[in-house]
């Protein structure tokens, strides 16, 4: 390896860390930014993103390191071994350079950073990372302000940004902390909110939620409205009961980047598990798995030596045992009883491998369920699934199948490489499978076939509703009116006419600045200058709208905004 230019480049580059770290008076601490900052100084050398292309005698095709591809990010791709989180650092340095053009700069800017010794022990990577961030800011600063940004002040908070790396006051809330609004009754608006960053939500651009429903396969797209700084809304149109929802959130940030809620949500396949929302069902039974005597593990053409399904109290696994922050295996259930089917619980103190599941495939039976006298079946179930790291990460498939005739056929409910290391919610509607001629049941079947890779699943809250038979009743259908805030708003088609009227106890309500309606979206197709109203109104448009769904969207004087959905040539009438 010493034959290669860039692996020399990379050693000399510790010692570059460790003896300038010296000169300033602390000793380098942090494995991870050593790895990476020596990774910086081979890119400064060699001026080309892959280091030690061919270095691996056994491997020749492959490269010690490459930041020419889709980069690592905090805390994603954070799994508690230095060179791997290295990457995440080094990679915003190169991107650094990308943005600015010049390597030289980038390099200027990196040693001039040192001075500010941005340091911490093994395991405080995000503090060490946004020390690093601040201190390239500070090295890039002309003026001693920051707060009058520095000359390259764009190019490095979006290269950092791009590998997950912010300061601490302009804090990203990630996609795990949403939480999916799961049921509502029919015939009522559907309200979806996200909050996307603390603070003024400088760093998002715009906010979209994507929906349809399931089994459609044309995604509806509703612009979200800015309620404050942080947190958006959208209002869709009421649906009947017995519709599931599917729906995703996309996030169009600052500097070009765009991230989902849930992760790796696309238009195209393989594509994350969406959210479900059912409207107007029926919880008919529960099982948590507190008594596991009904499900049943095993299957005959399993083979799996290790990772066999087993249902109990989850252990924690990680990835580095030794630095316990990147759980592989859960180590709580979703219901919150302590329960739940994992694939083999193991030490936590040892490497994960030594447990998951390898060598083949194992099964998980759901029990049977009568299904007669049911309308509209459906299931839903929480899963965990890793297969992203190993040799060829991603290459084993998660996959859950329903039988609808007593376990004589199966078909597919899902059967994806796509991982999401945390419950998530996955809904099954019955009837899309068949009409059930005997007991119904569900499989979970987890695989680690071929070259080897960490595989982990677990399954927990297994229910089962029923509703009436519905469908989506899309633009057209009536639009209830909507209460918020005090106010009350209508619709009349005829005439094209916004009445509100304040509801409250008093009368008085927040006064009124402006009505503003938008468009699916978030097109502005009228303003109206209410001048601080607090008892009601009517509003005369004078042009007729184009059918479709709009929101009226109440600006108050005291800086608040309510939003209330407006259904555009329904064939009913909106409510009076």
């Amino acid at each position: 390896m010493a034959e290669f230019a860039e692996v020399v480049y990379h050693e000399y580059g510790h010692a570059i860390n460790h003896y300038v770290y010296l000169w300033l008076g602390t000793e380098f601490l942090n494995g991870s930014l050593h790895e990476g900052y020596a990774d910086v100084w081979a890119l400064v050398m060699t001026g080309d993103p892959v280091l030690g292309d061919g270095a691996l005698k056994e491997y020749p095709e492959l490269a010690f390191r490459r930041y020419d591809r889709a980069p690592k990010r905090y805390p994603h791709d954070y799994t508690g071994y230095f060179h791997d989180n290295g990457e995440i650092i080094a990679g915003a340095w190169w991107d650094v350079a990308r943005n600015i053009g010049s390597i030289e700069t980038m390099k200027e800017i990196f040693a001039r950073h040192y001075y500010g010794t941005p340091n911490g022990p093994d395991g405080a990577e995000l503090q060490v990372f946004q020390d690093a961030l601040l201190e390239a800011l500070i090295a890039d600063d002309d003026d001693a302000d920051l707060s009058n940004g520095t000359p390259h002040y764009e190019e490095i908070a979006c290269a950092f940004m791009r590998h997950g790396i912010v300061l601490p006051e302009w804090k990203i809330v990630w996609p795990e902390d949403y939480v999916a609004v799961e049921e509502v009754s029919g015939g009522e608006p559907v309200v979806l909110g996200l909050r996307t960053a603390v603070g003024e939500g400088e760093w998002t651009r715009s906010v979209k939620v994507y929906w349809r429903e399931m089994g459609s396969l044309q995604w509806n797209v509703t612009r979200m409205v800015r309620v404050e700084g942080d947190s958006f809304v959208a209002v869709l149109p009421s649906f009947p009961a017995g519709t599931i929802l599917e729906y995703w959130f996309m996030d169009s940030m600052y500097c070009g980047f765009v991230r989902t809620f849930p992760n790796e949500m696309d238009l195209d396949t393989p594509s994350n598990v969406p959210y479900y929302l059912l409207v107007g069902f029926e919880l008919k039974e529960a099982h948590t798995l507190d008594d596991p005597s009904d499900w049943h593990v095993g299957d005959l053409s399993d083979n799996a030596g290790s990772g066999i399904w087993e249902i109990g109290e989850p252990v924690p696994s990680y990835l580095n045992p030794m630095n316990p922050v990147l759980m592989v295996q859960p180590g709580y259930d979703h219901t919150g009883n302590n329960r739940c089917a994992v694939t083999e619980n193991g030490d936590p103190n040892t490497f994960p491998a030594w447990s998951d599941v390898s060598g083949g495939k194992t099964t998980l039976y759901s029990p049977g369920f009568d299904l007669r006298g049911y309308t509209n079946p459906v299931f839903t179930y929480w899963r965990w699934y890793t297969n992203e790291w190993g040799f060829i990460p991603r290459d084993d498939r998660w996959q859950v199948q329903i039988s609808v005739d007593g376990g004589a056929t199966w078909h597919n409910v899902e059967n994806t490489p796509v991982p999401d290391r945390s419950w998530r919610r996955v809904v099954v509607r019955v009837l899309d499978y068949g009409e059930p001629s005997g007991l119904v049941f569900l499989r979970f079947i987890a695989r680690d076939e071929g070259q080897p890779t960490l595989v982990e699943a677990a399954v927990d809250d297994l229910f089962l509703y029923d509703g009436p038979r519905g469908g989506v009743q899309g633009v057209g259908s009536k639009q209830e009116d909507w209460t918020e805030l005090g106010w009350r708003v209508w619709w009349w088609d005829e005439g094209q006419v916004v009445a509100m009227r304040c509801a409250g106890g008093s009368g008085v309500c927040r006064a009124v600045a402006v009505m503003r309606i938008v468009d699916g979206l978030g097109r502005e197709v009228y303003w109206h200058e209410m001048g601080g109203e607090r008892h009601g109104r009517v509003v005369a448009l004078g042009e007729r709208l184009v059918p479709g769904v709009y929101f009226v969207v109440l600006g108050f004087e005291d800086g608040g905004i309510g939003v209330y959905p407006l259904v555009v040539g329904s064939t009913e009438g909106a409510a009076r």
